[in-house]
């Protein structure tokens, strides 16, 4: 029942004296230095009012009454902020269920309902911010679990490190890069329309197309030219006018920095910014696999550059860019892109984007001052891993228990209840094919059977077998950040251990490949082999092309495995974006195969024993 609560007409009966006079006048008439009428004119509050405070007959004070004491409020309050450290912050629908649940265990022993069906409405709601101003509604962002697992003792291990490579670098040496896109969309924005307008449309090209640009910064507060990577094969003349100074450009087919482009960054922007510098200098970024180059490596050794990376899924703590640099930078390109498509129409060309980009700099207020508080906030410049523990959940409440024992016992359960709750893995089934216009059975009923008696032919059908790939080898590391690579976009492959079945036909009376003696064979490092897996669901073998990295005891072999991809020409293997590493013992090797050709990431051998249809 909503709250239908209006505001008298009229003057508003107030207290016109102050609790501290009023504390006061009691005590002098309590000791006896004066009579009622005395204190009540001395310290100018109402003599009927002190008389019945003074027999403790009127102990509360003016207007409603709070539903709850001051000591429940505060263990809800308490509990309300716990659960936003440790990631579970409630929205006010959570916290009208928290109260109707504790007021269902303690009604008995409450003199009268205070809500209906003890359910507390947006009043009371509004009423409880007003007294606690230490909580606030805000839009929360989500991030991953992966994130969200980041532990004290992964940050104290980082900043260790960190502390003994910065140890005498002046913060101009220290820099710090991250890539971040800038779309084609400004967003959506308030207008105005007819009441009851349930889709207020407005009428602006946009396109999914994002152009990358490498943001490099140093502790000092110095921003270095940008380095942009466009959406296309080529660069041309007419893309590079008008932007940033010393700015460089580049292109690849996917918009995202890959390898080369990271290399070409780092020789055009940062070095020679770092060769200017004396002394130690250090460069700080995270841990993409594309920025893992060994000829930056190298040249940062030949230059006495520390080259240091951020702990896995912690960007969020501790990369500089993102943490204050990149959210004025964004709210500045939307308000020059909103203000382009008020003045034209289509998409932003990539002629229009240098220029729009060195707008958005140039409009960003107190761009050093951001970066010099970026570098503080991660704890990098001024060195102090306490900036950055102290946003971790639980950290600065000592050595208070982790479930909170300041709640009571209703938040408590929710608080469980949102733990314990398991995401659903989702099972990807058979891609059902249905010519447009015709009505689609569901697989097993009698009418899907009837229809495929009818179209049956006389050949023999081909048995269909599943094959689950729960068992495929799973990854020893990944980070949360996906990075396209430019001649591999079509051959990423999600790595995670999520179930799922697909299909392969085979001949009808097609038996199990042989096992081929192995034992003879001698296996070295660098060697291409087959392995093979056995699934529990059918106890069938499953085929992968792996190559051995490393020669374990007891017959163990360190195998990183390919990817099959069948291409309109030909069947090349190539190795994943993530790399796909798992031991396999020599008795589930098949056999060695021979390289017959390897150009540009793509590997085609020789000859196979199996069908190339079994292997993934």
């Amino acid at each position: 029942m909503p709250d239908r609560y209006k505001k008298k007409v009229g003057p508003t009966q107030r207290n016109k004296y102050s609790e501290e006079s009023m504390r006061q006048a009691v005590n002098y008439v309590k000791q006896r230095k004066g009579s009622i009428r005395a204190a009540a004119e001395r310290f100018e509050v109402p003599k009927s009012t002190l008389s019945e405070k003074v027999r403790g007959i009127r102990t509360l004070k003016l207007g409603g009454q709070p539903v709850f004491s001051m000591e429940e409020e505060k263990k809800l309050v308490d509990g309300l902020m716990l659960m936003g450290e440790w990631g579970f912050p409630l929205i006010t629908t959570d916290l009208k269920n928290v109260i109707q649940n504790y007021l269902d265990k303690t009604g008995p022993t409450r003199a009268k309902p205070v809500f209906p069906d003890n359910r507390p409405g947006k009043g009371w709601i509004k009423g409880f911010f007003q007294r606690h101003p230490e909580l606030s509604l805000r839009f929360s962002e989500n991030i991953k679990r992966s994130r969200a697992g980041v532990t004290p003792e992964v940050i104290n291990e980082y900043f260790d490190n960190l502390e003994e490579t910065l140890a005498g670098i002046p913060p101009s040496n220290i820099l710090n890069y991250d890539e971040t896109n800038f779309t084609d969309n400004p967003g959506r924005v308030k207008v105005i329309v007819k009441r009851g307008c349930k889709h207020p449309e407005r009428i602006l090209d946009t396109s999914k197309t994002a152009t990358s640009v490498m943001v490099t910064t140093a502790a000092d507060g110095t921003l270095l030219p940008p380095f942009i990577v466009y959406k296309a094969n080529f660069v041309y003349e007419n893309w590079t006018e008008n932007g940033p100074d010393g700015a460089r450009y580049g292109a690849t087919k996917s918009g995202w920095f890959d390898m080369a482009h990271y290399e070409r960054w780092f020789k055009e922007i940062a070095l020679p910014y770092l060769k200017k510098l004396e002394g130690k200098k250090a460069i700080i970024g995270d841990n993409l696999s594309s920025h893992l180059s060994p000829e930056v490596t190298d040249l940062c050794i030949a230059n006495n550059i520390e080259f240091v990376l951020l702990p896995a899924n912690s960007t969020h703590l501790t990369q500089v860019n993102d943490v204050t640099v990149f959210k004025p930078i964004k709210s500045s390109y939307k308000g020059c892109l909103s203000n382009w498509k008020s003045k034209n129409r289509g998409v932003l060309p990539k002629t229009s984007f240098p220029k729009m980009l060195k707008d958005t700099l140039d409009g960003v207020h107190n761009m050093k001052a951001n970066i010099i508080a970026g570098f503080k906030a991660c704890g990098i410049y001024p060195l102090n891993r306490h900036e950055v523990l102290k946003r971790l959940p639980g950290y600065d409440r000592g050595s208070r228990d982790a479930n909170g024992t300041e709640i009571n016992d209703s938040l408590l359960q929710a608080l469980q209840s949102m733990r314990s709750t398991e995401t659903q893995k989702k099972k990807r089934g058979k891609k059902v094919e249905v010519p447009p216009g015709k009505s689609h059975t569901a697989p097993g009923s009698s009418q899907e059977a009837e229809r495929a008696r009818r179209t049956s032919t006389t050949k023999p059908a081909a048995r269909v077998r599943r094959i689950s790939t729960s068992k495929r080898p799973r990854n020893r590391t990944r980070d949360d950040r996906r990075q396209v690579e430019d001649e591999e976009t079509s051959a990423s492959e999600d790595s995670e251990s999520e179930e799922e079945e697909m299909e392969v036909s085979e001949p009808e009376g097609e038996e199990e490949t042989e096992d081929c003696d192995v034992n003879d064979v001698e296996f070295e490092e660098k060697d291409f082999i087959l392995a093979r897996y056995k699934t529990e669901q059918d106890n069938r073998a499953k085929y992968f092309v792996g190559f051995i990295a490393n020669l374990l005891d007891d017959g163990l072999f360190e195998v990183e495995f390919l990817r099959k991809k069948d291409s309109p020409k030909d069947i090349y293997f190539h190795y994943p974006l993530v790399p796909d590493i798992d031991n396999v013992k020599k008795c589930d090797i098949l056999c060695k195969l021979k390289l017959k050709e390897s150009r540009r990431g793509r590997h085609y051998f020789a000859k196979f024993p199996i069908d190339l249809k079994l292997i993934s």
